[in-house]
Formats: C-alpha cells, structure tokens, sequence
C-alpha cells in the first residue's frame, strides 16, 4: 500500500534549508531528505530613516517608500507598537498588488535634547508566513540654531583628491547666511 506524508513548512527567515525525515517502523527505517528554498516577498523599502536634528518641540514628518516587486499580492501590516515617545505612524495596514507602491509616513516630533531611534517592524506576507522588514528611524532633538555634521575622510591616497560633503542644518533659526567657512 501507499502512505501519503503531508508537512507544513513555516520558515521564519529566508535561505536554503535541507532538514532530514526518518520514518520507523517495528522493522525498519526510511530516511529521506527535503530540500528547500524559502523566498521573501520581493520588497523593496530603505532600512534607515533618518531625520537628522529637529528643534524640540517641532516636528518633520517622513516618507518610506515600499514597493512590491514580486509576481504576489503581498498584505502589509505595519507594527507601530514599538516606536516610542518621539516617533509616531500615520499610515496602516494596506495590501500591495505586484508593482504597488505604498507611502508610509513618519513623524518626529523631539520632546528633549539627544539623539533617539526606534524601530519600525514592517510584516509582509503573501500567504500563510510573514517576512519581517526592520526599518531604523533615528533622529536628534536640539535647541541649537546651527548644526553641522563631522567629515570623515578616511583613508586618502597621496596625490589623489578626495570629495566629501557635509551636512548643515538650521533646525531652530533664525534663518542665517554662511559667507565663509575656515578650514
């Protein structure tokens, strides 16, 4: 006679897995090996949001964009529970169809001097098993009306000339003009 053998597969994370099934008998045993590939939705979003430096007590708001590369109509949950005090969501849940794209919106709003960051948990699933997307959000609350980022040029070659930029911010004004700046 025949025996059929049906398994569910609930991978958590993506890649290529071999898992080995024994089957016992009183008088034997059969051994048989799956092979398999677990797959993510093929989202594409940016892992980092980061708001630079905001005066306390002003807030920016932000944009994500998430698209959905795939051949799937991927159901997108977005998990605002972790965010903190400073960051807030304004979008939900939403299902993309292949070649969607979803706008989600961040708000930072500084309520104290220092750097912060959370997390925002992006679930997206195409049929029973959620992929999970992180997307770190970072900001700097300030009460100064002029900020400049360091510059790091690192390794230099001689005899080569190397750009770099840096970013100024005028996050608390008032509105001022740079005529120069000393090296």
């Amino acid at each position: 006679g025949e025996l059929v053998v049906t398994w569910t597969v609930h991978a958590i994370t993506p890649g290529v897995f071999h898992d080995t099934l024994t089957y016992k008998s009183a008088d034997s045993n059969f051994t048989t090996v799956l092979n398999y590939r677990v797959l993510s939705p093929l989202l594409t979003l940016d892992t980092i949001l980061d708001f630079h430096s905001r005066c306390v007590g002003t807030s920016d708001t932000s944009t994500i964009l998430l698209r959905n590369r795939g051949v799937d109509t991927i159901a997108v949950h977005l998990g605002s529970q972790q965010l903190g005090r400073v960051f807030s969501l304004l979008d939900s849940s939403a299902t993309l169809r292949p070649s969607d794209t979803m706008k989600i919106r961040i708000i930072f709003n500084p309520d104290s001097v220092g750097a912060d960051s959370s997390r925002l948990l992006v679930s997206a699933s195409a049929g029973t098993c959620d992929s999970v997307y992180a997307v770190m959000l970072q900001g700097v609350g300030t009460m100064a009306p002029f900020l400049a980022e360091d510059v790091t040029f690192d390794t230099t070659t001689v005899g080569l000339c190397r750009d770099d930029s840096m970013l100024v911010e005028n996050p608390c004004g008032p509105s001022l003009t740079i005529d120069s700046i000393p090296i």
